[in-house]
């Protein structure tokens, strides 16, 4: 899928897991306490397993991290005491406190004690890092629910979507597709739209566990995506995927891109290498297939948008193929993001700007070959 740069940056900006170099030192005796607590552990609090992840950030002097029980789809925000940096206030998904943890961290160990509100009640915590990622954890804790099997063609597919939880607002919007089939190529491919759904719920899960500390229970964070089958034949799937939300930051994010698979590998396809060496590297518009794209997206827009038009680029990295032929994005600066269109050019139109690989792969995606 496309890389969402513009996610990462509003999470930094979000000021959504903090600690400053004080509060670390207080919390550690051995090493560099910020490498130590910014990981991924699994362990245990009493008798129940548990899954904790903290995180830093840019902004803020107080560090934030979260965690789960065993298989509980509800994830309890950590938030730590400015003025005692070993103690963390456990909160549900409505703010409540419902508990106290005293944490230490030293070198491949995170231990201490998990206190109720009562404090009449204690339980052991002891915790070692993984390499597994939260995301897969979380996942693997809150099953996907599939829909289908759908009918693509010749092909079957099934869509995943991650439980809706109240807490995290963009959940009900995370979903996937899962290609079914034979071959180490569609396996392949669905690892990575399956890793692409475990990483879309961690962002909601810490984006709307940001707004509730930021702002309390009503905040507006929230993250969701989505990925989508666009097309397939027997040699390519074309995956569709879109991102949106608002965690923090002076604006909203949204993003958008296609991605090409082969069936064989279940490698990304280099569209680049579709179309003649001229234009791997970037399309001119000063150039002959520069000049196509921009006559069609004059005729999309219209001629009173000079300010698009003047702005607008394509390149061959997001561009996809189809039945119709091939689709470019029109990128434009941020600013001017409601200039973004798709150019779509038909096969005879694409031909003399086609490298020999290009011809061969389009003539996969006519109906007469499907």
């Amino acid at each position: 899928m496309a890389a969402f740069g513009k996610i990462a940056a509003a999470l930094a900006l979000s000021g959504m897991f903090c600690m400053s170099s004080r509060a670390f030192a207080a919390a550690s005796d051995t090493g560099d306490a910020l490498s130590c607590m910014e990981k991924t552990w699994k362990g245990t609090i009493g008798a129940h397993a548990a899954t904790f992840y903290f995180d830093q950030s840019a902004l803020g002097s107080t560090m934030a991290g979260y965690y789960y029980y065993g298989t509980s789809p509800h994830d309890l925000v950590l938030v730590q005491d400015a003025g005692r940096p070993a103690r963390w206030k456990e909160m549900d998904a409505t703010n409540k406190v419902t508990g106290v943890l005293e944490l230490s961290c030293a070198d491949t160990q995170l231990t201490g004690t998990w206190i109720d509100p009562t404090g009449k009640t204690m339980l052991p915590l002891r915790a070692e890092p993984t390499s597994e990622p939260y995301a897969q954890r979380r996942a693997a804790a809150t099953r996907p629910i599939p829909s289908g099997p759908f009918q693509f063609g010749r092909f079957q597919y099934e869509t995943l979507r991650t439980p809706h939880y109240k807490e995290v607002v963009g959940s009900k919007e995370i979903r996937t597709v899962r290609l079914l089939g034979e071959g180490a190529g569609l396996a392949r491919i669905n690892a990575v739209l399956r890793a692409g759904l475990d990483e879309a719920l961690q962002t909601s899960t810490a984006c709307s566990s940001s707004g509730r500390i930021s702002r309390g229970v009503d905040h507006d964070y929230e993250h969701a995506s989505e990925q989508h089958l666009v097309d397939w034949n027997d040699q390519f799937v074309v995956i569709g995927g879109s991102t949106w939300g608002y965690c923090g930051g002076p604006h909203p994010y949204a993003d958008a891109g296609v991605s090409t698979y082969r069936v064989s590998t279940g490698v990304l396809e280099d569209i680049s290498s579709w179309l003649v060496p001229a234009y791997a590297s970037g399309i001119s518009p000063a150039s002959p297939l520069g000049k196509r794209l921009l006559e069609r997206y004059k005729k999309l827009r219209g001629p009173d948008e000079q300010a698009c038009i003047d702005a607008v680029s394509f390149s061959a990295s997001d561009a996809w193929p189809s039945k119709d032929g091939m689709t470019f994005n029109a990128n434009v600066p941020y600013a001017l993001s409601g200039c973004e269109e798709r150019v779509t050019l038909a096969p005879p139109v694409l031909a003399p700007f086609l490298s020999t690989a290009g011809q061969s792969n389009l003539q996969v995606f006519r109906p007469s070959v499907r």
